[in-house]
């Protein structure tokens, strides 16, 4: 298992200097959030950027993973012109991975909007041929998408774990996972374990932060009701490689939860 950061911390930033000032604390896996106005896929994509996180890359060892834009992005929605703009986003953000040296990308698919007429069967059948699409794409540029549980929200589409396997089994096992615990512990204290159970093969990483079951409020580790020792010694039981991405608001809590995780890593 390897420990990485999300820029979200530091989302205040644009991109670069919120990846020197994680560097500056000793991280080098670091998860872009592709989020307007810190990252956005379609700004990076010009004016020199692109060199400018290739020399961080070069310069300071930085390995990239890529979270796509979340914001309105819905693959599911019933708005034709909606579901284009999504795949358009995701199409941008491969491309970016691309141009980095990315090897993989997360990202949500969205759910019932607030308004309209909506038939969740058929926005489950158009997301999944979207996906489709566009993982054939990242697939003949050796990028990988994961799919993200979403937080408990009213509409969301990927929330249980029930609903998550759904979507993973549609693609024959193309598709892979990223569990993030706080979302799943907005679910239930058991679901983590339930994801862990249900998606053992698609399972490549996680974001881990903490929360007190009923907000997703990215707190530092050790601050709310999640169980990290018993999320940890579970994917040692299932022999889990991948990387474990701390997803955290508050700069402060960066290394200190970088710490409580290594401690359990090598308990």
């Amino acid at each position: 298992m390897r420990i990485g950061v999300s820029t979200l911390s530091y989302y205040q930033m644009n991109a670069a200097e919120a990846t020197e000032n994680l560097v500056k604390q000793g991280f080098h896996l670091i998860e872009l959030l592709c989020e307007e106005p810190h990252a956005h896929p379609d700004d990076l994509l010009k004016g020199g950027h692109i060199e400018t996180l290739k020399n961080l890359s070069r310069d300071f060892g930085v390995e990239w993973l890529i979270h796509a834009p979340v914001s309105d992005v819905n693959f599911m929605s019933p708005n034709r012109a909606m579901r284009a703009e999504a795949e358009r986003q995701l199409m941008q953000t491969i491309l970016l991975a691309r141009e980095i040296g990315c090897r993989r990308i997360v990202f949500h698919v969205g759910g019932r909007p607030r308004m309209g007429l909506f038939d969740p069967e058929k926005g489950f059948s158009q997301a999944v041929e979207i996906i489709k699409r566009l993982l054939a794409v990242a697939d003949s540029h050796g990028i990988i998408l994961l799919l993200e549980n979403d937080p408990v929200v009213d509409g969301l589409a990927a929330i249980t774990p029930e609903e998550c396997s759904k979507f993973i089994k549609a693609f024959d096992g193309k598709l892979g996972f990223l569990l993030d615990v706080g979302h799943a512990n907005m679910v239930s204290n058991t679901a983590v374990n339930q994801f862990i159970h249900l998606m053992p093969s698609a399972l490549q990483g996680l974001h881990l932060s903490d929360n007190k079951g009923h907000m997703d409020e990215h707190l530092g580790i050790g601050e709310g009701t999640v169980n990290m020792q018993e999320i940890i010694e579970k994917l040692k039981a299932v022999s889990f490689e991948g990387e474990l991405i701390l997803e955290l608001l508050a700069p402060e809590d960066l290394l200190p939860g970088r710490k409580i995780i290594e401690g359990l890593i090598n308990h």
